[in-house]
């Protein structure tokens, strides 16, 4: 293949046997928010090592979620932890003995709240960090171009907006509400 004309005419031709326009770029916004998730989610996975195990070591010097008001967390709702607890299945590799007292659950506790809040300032700290604007152009090149190129490919204006809903960009605050932080209590 020669450089030049007849490069392009070769590019022209392929194009011809390509997906439609408005495909490839409903497939680009695909792929680029399958890439974001995919990199959220495994970040997001390997810091929450800590905060599960911190979780399941109180689960366990717990013995029983009923017992919650003995312990250092009394007069906080124990609610989203035992939803967290039941989402994540936390597995402990050595036994943690059962707590006979409020203090024995202090320490575990003092350890949870500081693992929810150093994944929570990391979290947020990658959140904001995180590269928006290469997808965002994406979504919003979706946004101005993929009815106008499915009008052309159909020749219908009703058919080109049937089923087409404009993307909001990636910002901070549809990220967390994606991947939301831990809950957090004040210490005291």
């Amino acid at each position: 293949m020669s450089v030049g004309g007849e490069g392009n005419e070769v590019r022209k031709i392929l194009a011809q046997f390509d997906a439609p326009a408005f495909v490839r770029r409903a497939k680009a916004v695909e792929v680029a928010d399958e890439l974001l998730h995919t990199r959220c989610s495994r970040q997001r996975e390997e810091w929450l090592e800590m905060p599960r195990l911190r979780l399941g070591q109180l689960a366990a010097a717990l013995g029983d979620w009923s017992r919650w008001p003995i312990s250092a967390g009394a007069g906080h709702d124990p609610q989203p932890l035992i939803d967290l607890h039941t989402q994540w299945q936390p597995r402990l590799k050595v036994p943690v003995a059962r707590a006979t007292s409020a203090g024995q659950l202090q320490l575990p506790w003092d350890r949870l709240t500081e693992s929810f809040g150093k994944f929570n300032r990391r979290w947020r700290a990658f959140v904001e960090q995180f590269p928006r604007d290469e997808i965002n152009q994406i979504r919003d090149g979706y946004n101005r171009y993929y009815v106008l190129e499915k009008e052309c490919a159909t020749g219908s204006p009703a058919l080109a907006r049937r089923g087409f809903v404009e993307l909001a960009p990636i910002t901070v605050p549809s990220l967390l509400t994606w991947y939301p932080l831990l809950p957090e209590w004040q210490t005291e």
